[in-house]
């Protein structure tokens, strides 16, 4: 080998991890919506009421590094009348594997709020699409995105007027002790 080939070597083996294709350390691979669903306790009998409907959200996902400090997950939810719902959340200390969860949902009232106030039947929002990006702190772009139907069309939320504060991170709900190891640990604020 000469020494050409040898620099050449070396620089490629260095320059390998630049040149690796966004998201090749994450990747989602399902977005899920379970419309709607109530958070299931133990019930004493002398207590009578009906759990209120929720909109939840999930996302499964694989991490390749050994170790992370903190990914954000922004889930863009598209009502059926194009209000379009943000919310993010922060997971930290996430080791690697496959099929690890996020999770967002949308409370009974804030579905009342997005209905216009006319309470649904059924506690059913009706989401036309679901897209959840995957970024880390100090990157710009999304190194990982997932839809709920099929293949998004590059930012398709990017042009729409953006809602925050319908959807609320697990910690934020009465499902927060729930599937304690299940789901990702969300980042408090301290």
């Amino acid at each position: 080998m000469n020494k050409f080939s040898l620099i050449a070597l070396t620089l490629l083996a260095f320059a390998a991890p630049c040149l690796a294709v966004p998201g090749a350390e994450y990747a989602i691979k399902k977005v899920e919506v379970q419309n709607p669903v109530s958070p299931e306790f133990g019930q004493n009998g002398s207590v009578r009421w009906t759990p209120q409907k929720w909109v939840k959200m999930e996302v499964t996902f694989d991490a390749n590094p050994e170790f992370t400090d903190e990914l954000t997950f922004t889930y863009y939810a598209l009502t059926t009348d194009n209000r379009l719902l943000v919310g993010r959340v922060n997971h930290v200390n996430i080791l690697k594997g496959r099929d690890l969860h996020s999770v967002m949902y949308i409370s009974p009232k804030s579905i009342v709020k997005i209905l216009q106030h006319k309470p649904a039947a059924t506690g059913e929002l009706p989401l036309a699409q679901v897209t959840v990006t995957i970024s880390k702190p100090g990157v710009a772009a999304p190194i990982a995105m997932g839809n709920l139907k099929g293949v998004g069309r590059g930012e398709w939320w990017a042009t729409l007027k953006q809602e925050e504060g319908f959807l609320a991170n697990k910690t934020e709900t009465p499902f927060a002790p729930l599937f304690w190891d299940y789901y990702e640990a969300v980042k408090t604020a301290r």
